[in-house]
C-alpha cells in the first residue's frame, strides 16, 4: 500500500513539474521598440505609417503612426522574434525594414529616412470615410494642381 501511495505521489509531482515547465515555455514576454523617420532634408515626418509584421507569423502584426516630432513606439511586440517594418507616408517611397530581433532590452532606435516618390497621382477625392473620383463626386469640389 505504501509503495503505490509513493508511486502515485512521485507520478503527481513529475506531472506538476512538466505542467510548470511547459506553462512557462509557452509564455511570451513583450519589449519596446522606437524609432524616428525623417525625410532626405532631415525634416521630421508626422502621421507617417508603421507597421511590424511578425516573420514567422505574419498574421502577428502591429501597426502605429508617427506623432509630432516623427517619433513611433511598438511595445507589444515578442522577444526573440524577428519583424519586417513597413514605413509609407503619401508622397514619399515606401521603406521596408526586415530581419529586426526584437531583445528584452537594450533595442536599437529605427532610423528611417524616406525618399520623395516621382509617380504623379491621379484625380482623388479625400473624403472622411474613403476615397473616389471626381466624376463621381456630389458637393462643393475643391481642384489642386500640380505646377511643374
Amino acid at each position: 500500500m505504501k509503495i503505490v501511495s509513493r508511486r502515485n505521489s512521485f507520478i503527481s509531482v513529475v506531472l506538476l513539474l512538466l505542467l510548470g515547465l511547459s506553462s512557462i515555455s509557452f509564455s511570451q514576454t513583450n519589449a519596446t521598440v522606437t524609432g524616428i523617420v525623417n525625410n532626405e532634408t532631415g525634416g521630421l515626418i508626422a502621421g507617417a505609417t508603421i507597421t511590424a509584421v511578425n516573420e514567422i507569423q505574419s498574421n502577428a502584426q502591429f501597426t502605429t503612426i508617427t506623432s509630432n516630432t516623427g517619433e513611433f513606439s511598438f511595445n507589444q511586440l515578442v522577444v526573440g522574434a524577428k519583424y519586417r517594418f513597413i514605413v509609407s507616408y503619401t508622397g514619399y517611397k515606401e521603406q521596408v525594414i526586415r530581419n529586426y530581433a526584437v531583445k528584452v532590452s537594450g533595442n536599437t532606435v529605427i532610423k528611417v529616412t524616406l525618399a520623395v516618390s516621382n509617380t504623379v497621382l491621379d484625380e482623388v477625392i479625400v473624403v472622411g470615410y474613403g476615397t473616389q473620383k471626381i466624376i463621381n463626386a456630389t458637393g462643393a469640389v475643391t481642384r489642386l494642381l500640380q505646377k511643374t
